[in-house]
């Protein structure tokens, strides 16, 4: 079932297939990209923007298909986890991520026209000094976002500065699915008032986190897994197995399907 909530384009049920739109939004983006290329000897500056624009939403578009190919290609009979095993942002990925919406920016900014409206430059700007602050963040070491951690107690959700523990029995449901386009886990908790917070007078944090969630997209706990090491399908089959048998978890090996 799809439906919207807020701003966010939710599916609780993912389907790994390459949707039409997929394709058409490819095609478009090489469309234009060859025509950045024929524009590109009689106006530089169009051209080169053409390609900085089109190319990148072109190599979106081919991984988002990518990806769905490769989730169909997976076949899972079982995932085993060593306990202690974390699942958190990698950063080649997030560094990949700001420096390309770092030198799009840049490249905007560098061959806009001479006559671009203000709104246009300030846009191109915002682009660039996002993709700066993910590096200048990266660099400084700062949490990149969530991070999951198997334990023979639960799963271990860190956010930020404080961490929860989710009971394996406790975990009602898990669902893989997507936000915009994004492979997506979702959590939805037995009692979560009552988990172990860490620090504890963090627990509000905590509980007002999941108001937010749950506001979005109507489950307890959601983790966008595209800046992750791990494929969604395989991470949510170890959720999924470890909350209907958690005494498993401490005779596990790795991480493997």
């Amino acid at each position: 079932m799809t439906f919207q909530v807020s701003q966010y384009i939710l599916c609780l049920t993912m389907d790994s297939k390459p949707s039409l739109r997929d394709w058409m939004l490819a095609s478009i983006g090489i469309i234009f990209v060859l025509m950045g290329i024929v524009i590109l000897p009689s106006n530089r500056n169009v051209g080169i923007m053409t390609l900085a624009m089109f190319g990148t939403c072109a190599i979106l578009s081919i991984r988002r298909i990518m990806r769905k190919l490769r989730y169909r290609r997976l076949n899972i009979n079982e995932v085993n986890v060593v306990s202690g095993t974390k699942i958190q942002p990698s950063r080649i990925k997030a560094a990949t991520l700001g420096a390309t919406l770092f030198c799009l920016g840049i490249v905007l900014l560098v061959f806009k026209p001479d006559d671009a409206p203000l709104i246009i430059r300030a846009c191109f700007g915002i682009i660039a000094g996002a993709g700066a602050f993910v590096l200048i963040s990266i660099a400084c070491g700062v949490s990149l976002g969530q991070s999951l951690e198997f334990t023979p107690d639960g799963l271990v959700f860190s956010y930020r500065s404080w961490s929860a523990i989710l009971p394996w029995e406790q975990i009602k449901k898990a669902s893989e699915g997507e936000i915009q386009n994004n492979p997506t886990l979702f959590m939805w908790l037995d009692s979560p008032e009552h988990f172990k917070v860490s620090p504890p007078e963090k627990q509000e944090k905590f509980m007002s986190y999941m108001e937010q969630c749950r506001a979005l997209t109507g489950a307890d706990i959601f983790l966008i897994t595209s800046q992750y090491d791990v494929d969604l399908p395989i991470l949510f089959s170890a959720i999924d197995k470890y909350r209907t048998n958690p005494e498993s978890l401490p005779q596990m090996n790795a991480l493997r399907s």
